[in-house]
Order: C-alpha cells, then structure tokens, then sequence
C-alpha cells in the first residue's frame, strides 16, 4: 500500500511516496518506478483525496438536504437555486482544500494530446449512450431516469444556466471528487479496487433507490450507461491523466445539454 512518507536521499525532506520527485530538491524518487506509481494521476496528500471525496459526495448532497428544509416547493427554480448552491458550496470547500497543491495539476492539462484522447472519449460516451437508448428502447420502453429528468427540466428553464452549471461545474466537480479523489486513493491500494470502488459509486450516486415499480425498472435499465461512462472516464484518468477524463467527462455533459435545449426549443 501507498499510504507512507519517503526519506529524500538528497536533503532529508519527508515527501509522499506517490511522488515522482523530492518536492523540495527535486531528487528522483528511486522507488517511484518500483512501486509502478502510475505517472499520469493527478497525486496530492492522500489525506486530501479523502477530502475530495467526502466534499463531493457527503457535502453535495449535505447541503442539498439542508436547503430542502428550508425550501420546501418543487418548482424548477427551487431545483436549480439548490444545485447552483451545493456546487458553489462544494466547489469553494474543494478549492480550499487544494490550496497549496494547484501545481500538481500542471501536468494534466500542458499537453494537447490528453485534450484529444478526451475529444475522442466524450464522443465514444455519447454515441454509446445514443446506441444504448435505442437497443434499451426496441426491447423495454423506457423514460429519462430521475437524475436526467431532473437535469432536462433546468435545462428547459434555464439553458444559459445549465450550460455553466451541468455542462462544466457538475463534470469538474465529479472529476476531482470520483477520479482524484477516490480513484487516486484506492490506487494506493490496488488498482483493480480503485476501478471496481469507483466504478460502482460513480454510477449508484445517480441512481433513484427510492423508486417504485415501474420506476425501479427504468432506473435499472439506465444504470448500465452510467457504468460504461464511470469505467471509460475511470480508465481515460489512469492512462492520459485528468485533462482526458476532465474533456471526456464535459463534451459529454455539453453536448446532451445543448441537445436538450434544441430540443425544448423545438416543441
């Protein structure tokens, strides 16, 4: 396991092991290539990626209920006043918890080439999603589940809005919480665990576990879509580093909220 400090060989600093080179001398990490640490994950003190993680996951949905107490109708304005704040709310937490660590996601967005590979992730997720929804279709007819219809209603109401909100915000908040938050912290445990753990988490947090019925049925039908984008984006970090997954994850996200919005314009 990846949870312990190394001794820098060259001054005595004690630095993460999961780093490539002594931040303070900058002396190769003899181990690094040993331990067969991937290179491309965004690496910051593991106590932070359980930070990360818990803002993401505990503190979104934290606010989401405490607002909920206070307004109680189930307008749109009411939905998209919630998830405007609970972004922000996390958003903010997470920057704080970064602060000091901003340099370490240099290297994830200084090349073209992870930018490209997440141009080719975000169109593969979109046709498989187009594919899925019609095999799904010709076999069980089946509605938008609760998170997406959800998300069509802000759209509907507020285009501008959740261009900023679901098409950038929600896909950078998810990517810190899911791939550098959690995934990076399971890799220093194996890294079959990181992918299993963060696959199956990514995809249930957008599943409705109190639906009914028919419901439950269509929530079921649409889970498998969100596995295959949890594994694509999962593998896209691990391999080409958090600009591929960060572009996969929001030309995904874009390109469904502006069909969305063309759509609504339509009708």
């Amino acid at each position: 396991m990846l949870f312990r400090r190394k001794k820098c060989s060259q001054c005595d600093s004690q630095y993460d092991i999961v780093s490539e080179t002594c931040p303070v001398c900058h002396a190769k990490n003899e181990e690094f290539e040993a331990l067969k640490i991937p290179k491309n994950h965004v690496w910051i003190p593991f106590e932070r990626e359980i930070l990360l993680f818990i803002f993401g996951i505990i503190l979104l949905n934290l606010v989401s209920l405490i607002m909920q107490l206070f307004l109680t109708d189930d307008s749109v304005q009411t939905l998209m006043i919630i998830n405007g704040t609970r972004y922000a709310v996390v958003a903010v937490t997470m920057g704080c918890a970064l602060i000091g660590r901003y340099k370490n996601f240099k290297n994830s967005f200084v090349k073209p080439i992870p930018y490209l590979i997440g141009l080719g992730g975000g169109v593969a997720l979109i046709l498989f999603s187009i594919l899925y929804s019609n095999f799904i279709a010709s076999v069980y007819p089946t509605e938008p589940n609760a998170n997406q219809t959800a998300a069509n209603a802000l759209v509907t109401t507020y285009p501008v809005l959740s261009i900023l909100l679901l098409g950038i915000v929600g896909p950078a908040v998810e990517e810190l919480t899911y791939r550098v938050g959690l995934f990076s912290l399971l890799t220093r445990v194996h890294r079959a665990v990181a992918y299993i753990v963060t696959i199956l988490i990514f995809a249930l947090i957008h599943f409705n576990f109190f639906a009914k019925g028919d419901a439950m049925i269509n929530e079921l039908l649409n889970l498998p879509s969100y596995v295959i984008a949890g594994a694509l984006l999962c593998f896209l970090y691990d391999r080409f580093g958090l600009g591929a997954s960060l572009t996969a994850h929001v030309i995904n996200n874009l390109v469904s909220v502006i069909l969305a919005i063309v759509a609504s314009s339509m009708k």
